[in-house]
């Protein structure tokens, strides 16, 4: 993380992951509706 950090985008990466894991719920719902 040390990286990420360096370039102050460690947030923004999180922001991202939790993108992800709302985008992959929201399509897990999609497919129990269907």
């Amino acid at each position: 993380m040390a990286l990420w950090e360096k370039y102050g985008l460690k947030e923004d990466l999180q922001q991202i992951i939790d993108c992800k894991k709302e985008m992959e719920d929201l399509g897990d719902e999609t497919h129990l509706i269907e």
